[in-house]
């Protein structure tokens, strides 16, 4: 369910009606600065964090995560504190998993608002038609190049 290279460990699954939640905490001893790169072992705090991912059998699935916030000991770094990155789990301050984000993208381009919505609602995943058609808007796309109007013959 979550990359190996995550660095997490399931702490308990509670679950009810609609909701399966996974409380996880972090195992790395060490983060990396994301402004300098220099690493840290000093933990400043700890915070909860959040994340929807895909659906499992009709139910909604929730990871909590215990992540914690790091001091920047570099002197040149504009950063004091610095918050771990999951990286292969989800990006900065995004409130759902990349492989939700991956889901929820192709079935915005495959399907479009309304549709795309009905869909993940059938799948147990809440999620407006507003919400596809801004992913799509906020995709960025290969370079095509612009194609030429044809004039009739």
């Amino acid at each position: 369910m979550l990359p190996a290279q995550v660095g997490l460990v399931l702490e308990t699954i509670d679950s009810d009606q609609t909701t399966l939640t996974f409380n996880l905490s972090s195992t790395c001893d060490i983060a990396q600065c994301p402004l300098c790169g220099y690493t840290s072992t000093k933990i400043q705090s700890r915070y909860q964090r959040k994340l929807n991912d895909l659906p499992w059998a009709n139910h909604s699935v929730q990871f909590v995560l215990q992540t914690r916030r790091f001091f920047c000991h570099n002197p040149n770094c504009e950063r004091k504190v610095f918050c771990e990155r999951l990286d292969q789990l989800t990006s900065a301050y995004a409130r759902q998993t990349t492989r939700l984000n991956d889901w929820l993208s192709s079935l915005a381009f495959a399907l479009g608002g309304r549709p795309g919505a009905r869909l993940a609602s059938k799948q147990g995943l809440s999620v407006s038609r507003h919400k596809l058609l801004r992913i799509i808007r906020h995709s960025v796309l290969p370079n095509y190049p612009i194609p030429r109007i044809l004039e009739p013959v």
